[in-house]
C-alpha cells in the first residue's frame, strides 16, 4: 500500500493532490519508468505512431485536473517523442489538433465554469 508523502499520494499512474479543501490530479510516472514506446524508425504503420501520440495526449488530458498539469505532462511527452526521434512538427500538430478538438468539444456544452480537463474532486 502507498503512503502519501508531502500531500501527494501516487495511485495506478494518477498523483493524488491534497490541496485542501481540493485533491488535485495529474499524472504520475514511476521512477523506474524506461520510457518504452514505439521508435518513430520501428516497423509498425505510421498511423499507429500517430495513434500513439494522441493516446499518451488524451491520458495526460484526462489524468490531469488543470491545464497546468497538462501541459507539464505535454513537455514531458515531447521530451520522450523527441528522443525517440518523432519529429517536432508531428508532436506539435497532434497537440495543436488535440487541445483545439477539446475546447471545440467543451464549448458545446454549457458550463458556467472556464474549459478545465476533469474535474477536481472535493472533500469534506
Amino acid at each position: 500500500m502507498e503512503v502519501d508523502s508531502n500531500a501527494s499520494l501516487p495511485f495506478i499512474g494518477v498523483e493524488l493532490l491534497n490541496l485542501a479543501p481540493t485533491i488535485k490530479t495529474k499524472v504520475y510516472v514511476k521512477p523506474t519508468n524506461t520510457g518504452l514506446l514505439f521508435h518513430c524508425q520501428s516497423l509498425v504503420d505510421n498511423r499507429y505512431k500517430r495513434s500513439l501520440v494522441t493516446t499518451m495526449l488524451d491520458r495526460a488530458y484526462c489524468m490531469s485536473s488543470s491545464w497546468s498539469y497538462f501541459s507539464q505532462e505535454c513537455d514531458q511527452l515531447e521530451t520522450a517523442f523527441l528522443k525517440l526521434k518523432y519529429s517536432r512538427h508531428l508532436f506539435n500538430l497532434a497537440v495543436k489538433q488535440f487541445v483545439d478538438s477539446k475546447v471545440a468539444d467543451q464549448q458545446h456544452i454549457p458550463s458556467t465554469e472556464t474549459t478545465n480537463p476533469p474535474s477536481e474532486l472535493s472533500y469534506h
